[in-house]
Order: C-alpha cells, then structure tokens, then sequence
C-alpha cells in the first residue's frame, strides 16, 4: 500500500500559508486597477498575501516579480511561499490525495522553475536571519526533493520520488537539491529518518 504520510504533511504545510493570510483590507478594485510596483510596500505584501490565499496565478506571478528583488529577508519569506504556489505543487498534491498516488506524471507537471525561485529566495531568508517557521522552511524542503525527481536520469526513474536518495543526504545549504532538503527539513526540526519517511509513497 502506498504510504500518503508526506502527501498529507506537504498538504498541511501549505495550506498554513492560506489559513495564516490577514483578511484583505485594501480596496480590491483599487489595487486592481493599478501596477502592482506603483503600489505602497505594505499593500503590495497585503496583495501577495491575498494571492495565496486565492492561488491566483497571474496574482501570484505578478507578485512574485515586485517583491523578489526585495533585500529584506523576511520578505524572502513570502517571496518564496509565493513561487511555492505559483509552482502548481498545491494542486499537484491535492490531486495526489484524490488518485491516493504521486506518480511521475504528476511530478513532471510541477514547475520545477518556480521550485528554483522558491529555493532561492529561501536561501536569502534563511542567511538574513528571518523570521522563518517549520512549515515554511518544510515547504521548501519538499520543493527541492520534487526538483531532485525532476532531475533524475537512467538507472532512475525520472520524477520517481521513490529513486530520490534521502538516505544518503548530508545537510548542506550549499550542497545537491537532497542536501539542501535535509538542512531545511533540520531547521524545521526533522531529522533525516523523518524526511525521509515522508517522502516513501
């Protein structure tokens, strides 16, 4: 039987980042008839906020594009939930949970790009010191094992999550995609068996 524990807990970890959004309290048609850049910080963050909570993609792309090249780590933070979202790992996951299988199809069709993006601006967090919480840092660290099944090649089966080699993993920010999954999977307080078990299907 398939196991669906790292399907649940990925699920559960994005879905925080919808249920944490503060109700959108600008005026919609306002900002919606203006440049996302023109617009003043704090309401550019509240629209980031309000495009996870709606998983709009052009809001989410639009987005992601006015606050990455932000130099503040906490704002990193939501850049990276951002490209997380924009990716299409959410639906990828709730489709998973349907089909009760995570199958190199639905891998494939996640945008590994914007797995990149969200693992970039998670490194500039992460060294800014932000203000970073488990579920966040987890995300991310699904992120790069997703873009290491992308990136596997024969003997493997590409998009295989079962072919990733968690086992053989050395936390390392600076290291391979699985490296980088356990150090971000560390500071959220996993250990590499637990990782590890989350990603056996």
């Amino acid at each position: 039987m398939k196991k669906i524990k790292f399907i649940v807990l990925v699920v559960v970890t994005i879905l925080i980042f919808s249920s944490c959004q503060q109700i959108f309290t600008y005026s919609a048609l306002e900002w919606a008839q203006r440049d996302p850049a023109d617009l003043p910080l704090a309401v550019q963050l509240e629209r980031a906020e309000d495009a996870l909570a709606s998983g709009d993609q052009d809001e989410l792309e639009a987005m992601y594009a006015v606050l990455s090249s932000s130099s503040d780590p906490d704002i990193q933070v939501l850049v990276s939930q951002l490209a997380v979202s924009a990716s299409g790992l959410e639906s990828a996951i709730t489709n998973a949970i349907a089909n009760n299988t995570f199958d190199t199809s639905t891998i494939a069709a996640i945008d590994g790009t914007w797995l990149a993006n969200a693992e970039t601006a998670m490194f500039k967090a992460d060294t800014g010191n932000a203000d970073i919480t488990p579920e966040e840092y987890l995300a991310v660290a699904a992120a790069l094992i997703v873009m290491e099944a992308q990136s596997l090649v024969a003997p493997n089966t590409p998009n295989d999550i079962n072919d990733v080699n968690i086992a053989g993993a050395t936390a390392n920010q600076g290291g391979s995609n699985v490296d980088k999954a356990l150090y971000y999977a560390e500071a959220a307080g996993y250990t590499q068996a637990d990782l590890e078990a989350m990603f056996t299907l």
